[in-house]
């Protein structure tokens, strides 16, 4: 998959963004972990906090990827209020 260009990045529209926080929101995700893969969304490819996602889809903020990578938190322990009816990490 090609790195995200500029013009990518301009066209991360005010709609883009609000489907995100529906989305994080929806899914039952932290909004300081919605929030930051908004704003680093295809800057940082490969970094902690994809690792401490553990391919589930769910990439936290990298204070939470910290504390999950050191073992102080389960990333499951992060799913708050979440709306889908699959569980994490299912849906």
């Amino acid at each position: 998959m090609p790195a995200v260009t500029r013009a990518m990045r301009r066209r991360f529209t005010k709609m883009t963004r609000e489907y995100f926080q529906i989305q994080g929101t929806f899914y039952g995700y932290p909004h300081c972990c919605i929030e930051q893969f908004i704003d680093t969304f295809g800057i940082q490819p490969c970094n902690p906090k994809r690792l401490a996602g553990s391919s589930t889809g769910f990439i936290p903020c990298l204070i939470h990827s910290k504390q999950i990578l050191n073992g102080k938190l389960r990333l499951k322990d992060l799913i708050q209020n979440r709306q889908c009816v699959k569980s994490f990490p299912r849906g």
